[in-house]
């Protein structure tokens, strides 16, 4: 009785406390999409945007621009 209410307030571990879909719940993995779009370029970022979820998506955007305006300013520094 004297500890925390149950339910998504006060257990943010408890199951189901975000279901999947519902406002504030991440889909995909932001992480996984930078990897993918920094490292594999156009091929990581079309596949992410075919078959990668919302976040996934996002990452893949942020790691191919991060690999883009690293390499452009690679190519001027070595000029």
């Amino acid at each position: 009785m004297g500890g925390p209410p149950m339910g998504a307030y006060g257990n943010p571990y408890a199951p189901g406390a975000l279901p999947v879909g519902a406002p504030g719940a991440e889909e995909g993995s932001l992480g996984i999409g930078i990897a993918l779009g920094f490292l594999f370029g156009c091929l990581g970022l079309i596949g992410c945007l075919i078959w990668g979820k919302p976040q996934t998506k996002k990452g893949a955007g942020i790691g191919f621009a991060i690999q883009v305006v690293l390499g452009a300013v690679l190519r001027i520094a070595a000029s």
